[in-house]
């Protein structure tokens, strides 16, 4: 009788703690509503207004400050923040332009955190950083990061042959192997 009521209670235990955690998912969800819905438009290549994607900045920002580290809010803080670099123009407003590319600094760091193994988050902090200065040894190590974790993703080589397409000769020569080995595995896609 007494382990009958030792199991039910273990039970109801972790049911209150299953509820609890699908709860804080759900407002979760629900309080990013927006971010998510922006992140599925630009995903999906559906034309997005530079106001729509400014507006999510908070929301961004706090999901670094919180430390949240799910997936579904990353992919969207990721894709909108890049749009929301794409947006910028350091010739015109290079306040604005500065700011974006120390919050999308500050968004990749947070994401590698939770997922260092993501080949496409090292590839993407690469470009960040190379757009403020071009340090060749830290390229190095960021372009050496996402092919070491995604050597063969197509998507993933394609945004890193955008970066070797800008690299100076120094980084190009710390990373001769990588990028061979990623025209070999674009050219034997074909």
């Amino acid at each position: 009788m007494a382990s009958w009521r030792v199991t039910h209670f273990a039970l109801i235990v972790v049911c209150a703690v299953l509820l609890a955690l699908a709860i804080t998912t759900l407002y979760q969800s629900n309080k990013r509503a927006a971010l998510l819905q922006i992140g599925r438009l630009i995903a999906d290549n559906e034309p997005v207004s530079a106001q729509g994607v400014a507006s999510e900045r908070g929301d961004i920002q706090s999901l670094v400050a919180d430390g949240r580290c799910r997936e579904d809010l990353l992919a969207a803080g990721l894709r909108t923040t890049l749009k929301d670099l794409d947006f910028q123009n350091s010739y015109t407003d290079y306040e604005a332009w500065s700011q974006q590319m120390i919050s999308a600094d500050r968004f990749l760091t947070h994401a590698l955190s939770c997922r260092p193994t993501d080949g496409d988050l090292w590839a993407r902090l690469a470009m960040v950083r190379w757009s403020v200065v071009e340090i060749s040894e830290e390229q190095a190590l960021l372009m050496r990061m996402s092919h070491q974790y995604a050597p063969a993703e197509q998507s993933i080589i394609r945004a890193r042959l955008v970066q070797w397409s800008r690299l100076s000769e120094a980084s190009l020569k710390a990373l001769e192997s990588e990028l061979s080995s990623d025209i070999q595995v674009m050219l034997l896609q074909f």
